[in-house]
């Protein structure tokens, strides 16, 4: 039984997004599904929150940086809201944090992201 789930709020152009439970390669495919499903309605700026995770595997790790480029491929883009330690530690180690903006509170992301 997979423990993935997905929040979402949309702005004009922006979407938030709020991952919880456990992000693998089972989950990946769900959220790379949401994601597409948002730049088809023109959505091209995302706030991904992950501080709702349990768990980030590389399988997630890709997901995210897959669906960065297909934001950037039009003229978008996409930041992480994360200040829960155990993740961030995951992501500094794959080298996340040279890649994403990182916010630790969502009002900041958002904020940045309008």
């Amino acid at each position: 039984m997979m423990n993935f789930s997905i929040a979402l709020e949309q702005n004009r152009d922006s979407a938030l997004l709020e991952l919880s439970g456990e992000f693998d390669g089972m989950a990946a495919p769900t959220y790379c599904d949401r994601v597409s499903e948002q730049l088809q309605r023109g959505v091209c700026r995302f706030i991904i929150d992950l501080n709702n995770l349990e768990y980030i595997d590389s399988q997630g790790i890709h997901a995210l940086l897959t669906s960065l480029r297909a934001a950037q491929e039009r003229r978008g883009g996409m930041c992480l809201v994360i200040s829960e330690r155990r993740i961030a530690r995951v992501l500094a180690v794959a080298g996340i944090d040279k890649v994403f903006d990182l916010y630790d509170h969502r009002a900041t992301a958002m904020a940045r992201a309008g």
